[in-house]
């Protein structure tokens, strides 16, 4: 009976810090491109954005999905969605397939944004 209740609980301990990895690689992604992903658009598309972008991500096999959100001093929307395959926040880089998109413009699909 002891034996079946540590299994059980390694088994949770395992699952809660599974859960607790994906959580924090998924914050890390959305750290790394709010910042590198308005640099992307803005370099892309010669403007000025109000502040980094609003990111949101989520662990889809080994990859993650995300979706940017930002916007100009004066509104124009500003977007960043696709799937990250690796980032390393440290160097500063990103990659993965991303859509950069501009007033409701596609400005162009890259692999990588940051220090390529």
């Amino acid at each position: 009976m002891r034996l079946a209740l540590a299994g059980v609980a390694a088994a949770m301990v395992l699952t809660g810090c599974s859960g607790i990895q994906e959580a924090a690689e998924e914050g890390a992604v959305e750290g790394a491109l709010s910042v590198l992903g308005q640099l992307a658009i803005e370099q892309a598309a010669g403007v000025e954005l109000a502040g980094e972008l609003d990111c949101a991500a989520k662990a889809s096999g080994d990859d993650h999905e995300v979706d940017c959100s930002g916007e100009t001093p004066d509104g124009k929307k500003a977007s960043v969605k696709g799937s990250v395959t690796s980032f390393d926040a440290a160097q500063g880089v990103v990659r993965g397939k991303l859509t950069l998109v501009f007033d409701g413009k596609e400005l162009g699909e890259q692999e990588c944004v940051g220090a390529c």
